[in-house]
């Protein structure tokens, strides 16, 4: 499943939201869709396939998802000269661990569940803005 929030014209940043829950995917499209193009996905693997037909600009993941979670998602991304420069903000409810993992991992930048709105735009125009 993808859907975006504006259209292909839109002069806004393109930001990417892999989440396998419909209603938090809502959430953070309604906490994002002021400054971002928002565009939904179901898993990181849709998403990995949709970075191959065009990049955004920024990347936002859930770390638990099936088919391909957060983790895997972002180890590919930043594994690829080509993709290695988009900014990933992974999203967990994890415990310290999660949140070292994320780093690892290649992320740019984490939040822990729950995720406050005014935070979550905070770090994703900040993100988009070092790309």
């Amino acid at each position: 499943m993808v859907t975006a929030s504006a259209t292909a014209a839109s002069p806004r940043p393109r930001v990417y939201v892999a989440e396998d829950s419909k209603a938090q995917r809502r959430i953070y499209e309604a906490f994002l869709r002021e400054d971002f193009e928002v565009v939904l996905f179901e898993d990181g693997s849709a998403l990995f396939d949709a970075v191959k037909e065009r990049f955004p600009d920024l990347i936002i993941s859930d770390l638990e998802m099936p088919v391909m979670d957060g983790l895997e998602l972002t180890r590919r991304l930043k594994g690829d000269p080509a993709t290695r420069p988009l900014p990933v903000i992974l999203l967990t409810a994890g415990d310290g661990r999660s949140v070292s993992s994320c780093l690892d991992a290649g992320a740019d930048d984490f939040l822990k569940k729950p995720v406050h709105a005014d935070e979550l735009a905070a770090r994703a125009r900040s993100c988009a803005r070092a790309f």
